[in-house]
């Protein structure tokens, strides 16, 4: 049974996604890719919006979202956490 996933790695999973499709996504594709509920999705997404992470913008075919700044941030910075609990064998985190 896999353990569940953290905040910190369902949040980077979600700005990884984002960043994989040259920064743009639509909200079903985001829902696929980052393996989440509809209901924790729109939870996370909220918090990335208000955070300043991503941004949401509206076109004829819906909404997409894009990183911002931050969104690059955090996953640069989750990758050198990875990195640091790994020389360590700590991490655990082999889909980073």
């Amino acid at each position: 049974m896999n353990a569940p996933r953290e905040r910190t790695k369902i949040i980077f999973d979600i700005l990884k996604s984002i960043g994989e499709k040259d920064g743009l996504i639509k909200p079903t594709q985001l829902l696929s890719k980052a393996n989440l509920s509809q209901k924790l999705m729109n939870a996370y997404l909220a918090e990335l919006l208000a955070g300043n992470f991503i941004a949401e913008q509206s076109t004829d075919k819906g909404k997409v979202y894009s990183l911002k700044q931050r969104g690059r941030e955090y996953i640069q910075r989750y990758h050198t956490i990875i990195e640091f609990l790994d020389l360590f064998g700590l991490s655990g985190d082999k889909d980073q």
